[in-house]
């Protein structure tokens, strides 16, 4: 994952196609709407899908 650096644990996808663990792009949206990748705007957690 890259967030934590650690093996993804329920894994989940973006709409720009970065996959993260469920946990750390869920708290990653809460302080900001947009992918920690490339940074692309993120509307709400709705918009990602498991993976």
């Amino acid at each position: 994952c890259p967030v934590c650096w650690e093996d993804i644990q329920a894994p989940v996808v973006t709409g720009c196609g970065h996959r993260f663990c469920e946990e750390c792009i869920k708290a990653a949206l809460n302080v900001k709407k947009e992918c920690p990748t490339c940074r692309a705007r993120i509307p709400s957690h709705r918009s990602l899908r498991a993976d």
